[in-house]
């Protein structure tokens, strides 16, 4: 509302009153409304300076063919590396088959037990003793003679 003084001296005082009043209302609208707007530009301007400041990293070209080459994968790395063998695992596994031989003798002989000799034996082939101790490769023969005697007992071989 812009003030026109010539119009507002005409007015009766009191209506000059309240038109001043309005004028002065309207008035502080816009003022709040431009500090809102002077506000609003201030974060704005702070935005772009921070971004102007970011470098943003060139695009790099990607060959798709490459995705699919035949090169080694995680898995083919893995299932070609040598299988680390840890002494004492297989002295422990080979302590644990001991104590299953001996406590074969206690009880009947089942299709289970017979089952599980096959797999002790099995699993005692699988182990490459080459990568052991002398001590280590010893006790693996040992028990290996053991499982090996012992399926002859129960007339597995």
């Amino acid at each position: 509302m812009a003030l026109d003084k010539k119009n507002l001296r005409r007015l009766l005082p009191e209506d000059r009153l309240k038109k001043l009043r309005e004028i002065e209302e309207h008035s502080k609208k816009e003022l709040e409304e431009a500090e809102k707007l002077i506000k609003e530009s201030k974060e704005d301007i702070k935005k772009e300076e921070a971004l102007s400041s970011v470098d943003i990293p060139e695009e790099e070209s990607v060959d798709i063919t490459k995705l699919f080459d035949d090169k080694e994968g995680l898995e083919e790395t893995v299932q070609e590396a040598p299988q680390e063998i840890k002494e004492e695992n297989i002295l422990y596994d080979v302590g644990k088959i001991r104590e299953y031989v001996e406590n074969i003798g206690k009880g009947p002989v089942n299709n289970y037990t017979m089952e599980r000799v096959d797999k002790m034996n099995e699993e005692l082939n699988s182990i490459d003793y080459t990568q052991l101790s002398k001590q280590a490769a010893d006790k693996l023969n040992a028990t290996r003679n053991v499982v090996y005697e012992m399926k002859k007992h129960l007339g597995m071989k």
